[in-house]
C-alpha cells in the first residue's frame, strides 16, 4: 500500500472502496507512521472506523 503525498490534512480509510478491517487499520497505523502521521482526529462516519482508527493509532506511539 502506497499512501500519496498530502495535499490537504483528511484522510479516508477505506480500501478498494469499502471499510478497512481491523487488521488493515494495524497496516494503516504502520504506513502512516512511516511517514511521519502519529495521531488522528475522527471526523465521523456512522461506521465508527476513525474512531477505531484513532484507538490503534494513538496508543501505539508516544506523543
Amino acid at each position: 500500500m502506497i499512501i500519496p503525498p498530502f495535499k490537504d490534512h483528511h484522510i479516508h480509510f477505506v480500501i478498494n472502496g469499502r471499510l478497512p478491517t481491523k487488521k488493515e487499520l494495524f497496516f494503516i497505523r504502520d504506513s502512516l507512521i512511516q511517514h511521519g502521521i502519529f495521531s488522528v482526529n475522527d471526523m465521523g462516519h456512522k461506521s465508527g472506523i476513525g474512531l477505531e482508527a484513532k484507538k490503534i493509532l494513538n496508543h501505539c506511539c508516544p506523543k
